[in-house]
């Protein structure tokens, strides 16, 4: 009556390296890390700029934004990686 469902087992695959896909991965990773980290340093310009901050809590309003923008930046690229270089992509 209720449809059972299980979980499909978890199998170690091996990763596939090949040059078109390593270059689709820098590509896409330079694209959106890009468009992340322009977009930050944008935003704390022009937040900065509104706020007329001097230079300490410029900084720590930079490092505040830029941060986090960073580690997803790094995040960005490790999921890029991952769907590249899976063998059913």
């Amino acid at each position: 009556m209720f449809l059972q469902t299980t979980p499909a087992p978890i199998i170690a695959r091996k990763r596939i390296y090949t040059l078109t896909g390593m270059i689709s991965f820098v590509s896409a990773t330079i694209l959106i890390d890009t468009l992340i980290l322009s977009t930050a340093a944008i935003l704390v310009w022009a937040i900065g700029s509104i706020l007329m901050l001097s230079i300490a809590p410029f900084l720590t309003f930079a490092t505040i934004i830029l941060v986090p923008a960073f580690i997803l930046a790094v995040k960005v690229g490790m999921m890029v990686f991952d769907v590249e270089t899976t063998p059913e992509s």
